[in-house]
């Protein structure tokens, strides 16, 4: 039962000691997971435990059970696979346990680990209520509250079944290095049905090929990928301000090389380290790369105003939901004012680099109005002189997989 007791392992250090979950699998993988024959479930059972951590909080607590934080770690991956992912059989979980947690307390879970019908049939608040959504889905009442507020229903529901759901995974190709052909021969579990995008729906990740590693391609959301290739005209001068999405930036880079001048803003040093390896390493020349701190940096690294701006600011990045379980459980609602104060200020500064007749295009991974529609809106307000194209919120549902707002503006010539 190693392979339990390795995911109860991860579990306890996300929950218990804070930790994030890609830290969490590394300690307790040190070295690369794929050379541990049973790594690969481990991780994909602490993933689901994770993912239904709640939920498994509110049976332990309507059965009166009490465990230590290892007992606790231990029985919420067995019910996970138990119930979820069921790679090991019931029969050999259920004798495990019994010699693990004292045996009062096993009594009384037991029914649960026996059942057969649906774990989400046990939560106690009432169906549709904020409770019974957060209970259900892993999601702070808070966050839950909010995009029913914003949203409604459907599309919060929408949104939250796709995170739990989703094992798509997307990366691009870089036609520096390679072509879609080459990768498809050498990974033919791989699809492509979007130009220079590759497509996997699983659990099996790919990072660790000699191909990614040598960027011959790297993951980049699709719908991040459609609107470079939307709103990039070979004809424009360009800059583009990322806070943090270095796939992004790659992308862009990959798209602009040799057709066009790239002005690139980054927030700090290491941003600028990193993708300047990129850059070296793909031999790329039009790329004037720099640090933004302020509008003196800018004013001293762009010298005219742009055809096109984009304006790709830090945000609160619902678009990893999927990727990471533990995303929501260490989302800190208290940042949420800041990088929306971040992103006005970026908005600010980049768009007085917009030419006139030229374009502005807004992108955050977000699902609040507070950082999409209603910024927007105030930014149009302060600026008469811009007039919206276009505005549009995905969710990981979209046929884009991609949580996503942007809005599209031009400035009046």
């Amino acid at each position: 039962m190693i392979e339990i007791k390795l995911a109860s392992d991860i579990v306890r250090k996300v929950i218990v000691d804070g930790k994030d979950y890609v830290d969490a699998v590394d300690e307790v993988f040190p070295e690369e997971r794929k050379i541990f024959k049973s790594s690969n479930i481990s991780v994909l059972l602490a993933r689901k435990t994770i993912s239904h951590y709640f939920l498994f909080e509110n049976i332990l607590h309507e059965y009166s059970v009490t465990l230590n934080s290892n007992n606790k770690s231990l029985l919420y991956v067995i019910l996970a696979n138990i119930h979820y992912v069921k790679v090991i059989s019931k029969n050999t979980c259920v004798s495990f346990l019994k010699g693990q947690i004292p045996y009062e307390e096993y009594r009384k879970i037991e029914p649960v680990l026996l059942r057969k019908e649906p774990l989400e049939e046990l939560i106690s608040f009432e169906p549709d209520s904020d409770f019974y959504y957060a209970t259900k889905y892993n999601s702070p009442i808070w966050l839950i509250h909010m995009w029913r507020k914003q949203f409604g229903d459907d599309l919060t529901k929408e949104f939250l079944e796709a995170n739990i759901n989703t094992n798509l995974q997307s990366y691009a190709v870089n036609t520096l290095k390679t072509t879609t052909e080459k990768l498809l021969l050498k990974y033919p579990e791989f699809s492509s049905p979007f130009d220079e995008m590759l497509l996997f729906n699983g659990t099996t990740r790919y990072q660790l090929t000699p191909e990614f590693k040598n960027d011959e391609y790297f993951d980049v959301k699709i719908g991040f990928k459609a609107l470079i290739d939307e709103f990039y005209n070979p004809h424009y001068e360009v800059l583009l301000y990322s806070g943090y999405d270095d796939d992004f930036v790659k992308a862009a880079i990959v798209k602009t090389n040799k057709t066009q001048s790239l002005n690139l803003a980054v927030p700090n040093l290491e941003k600028r380290a990193k993708i300047m390896r990129f850059i070296r390493v793909n031999d790329i020349h039009n790329v004037n790369l720099f640090e933004l701190r302020d509008k003196y940096s800018l004013q001293a690294a762009v010298s005219y105003k742009q055809d096109l701006v984009v304006v790709f600011p830090h945000c609160t990045r619902f678009d990893i939901v999927s990727k990471y379980p533990d995303f929501l459980l260490h989302f800190d609602r208290n940042d949420i004012d800041g990088r929306i104060a971040h992103e006005k200020e970026t908005l600010e500064l980049c768009s007085e680099y917009v030419a006139d007749g030229g374009e502005l295009l807004y992108i955050v991974n977000t699902l609040n109005k507070k950082e999409s529609t209603l910024l927007i809106e105030e930014f149009l307000k302060n600026h008469p002189e811009f007039e919206l194209d276009k505005e549009e919120q995905m969710v990981s549902s979209h046929p884009f997989a991609t949580t996503m707002y942007h809005a599209h503006l031009f400035k009046r010539g």
